[in-house]
């Protein structure tokens, strides 16, 4: 069983203060933007009966953006695989990349279609402050640039 992959799932269950800034490289835009997201694991989707560790997971950040995990490789210090992005405010609305998910819990992915590529890392400072960075590259050059901190607000 993957559980690298379920705790840092797990962890990021729960309500999130976000502080997000953007800037956009192609028109030289800066913007900064509050809000509040809930992020719920869903369950196990599917389990293989070829292997325990066959598994696909499922993550929604409050019906904005959706990732599906597919894990395919684990060793003690990473967990690698395939994941899926739908994401509902981005020209194109999925994209299947690759991720790195370290064993300190900082997961690392990349997306790539034949215009965009999305890279990716979240990590946690603390079990209630989680980080974002994200790059967006368009053809091969930068277009945004994305840091946002996130705040687990208690129930």
């Amino acid at each position: 069983m993957n559980h690298n992959i379920i705790k840092f799932l797990q962890m990021n269950r729960g309500n999130w203060v976000v502080q997000n800034n953007f800037y956009n490289l192609s028109i030289n835009d800066a913007l900064q933007a509050n809000y509040t997201v809930q992020n719920t694991l869903h369950h196990i989707l599917l389990q293989s009966g070829l292997k325990n560790d066959d598994c696909i997971f499922s993550i929604s950040d409050n019906y904005i953006t959706d990732y599906l995990i597919i894990p395919n490789s684990q060793n003690t210090d990473y967990d690698t695989g395939i994941i899926v992005r739908d994401n509902r405010n981005f020209k194109i609305s999925r994209l299947y990349g690759k991720f790195l998910l370290n064993n300190n819990f900082s997961l690392m992915s990349y997306f790539n279609n034949d215009h965009f590529q999305i890279y990716e890392k979240i990590w946690f400072e603390h079990i209630n402050l989680r980080l974002k960075i994200q790059v967006v590259k368009e053809f091969g050059h930068t277009i945004l640039i994305s840091f946002s901190s996130e705040i687990r607000k208690q129930n």
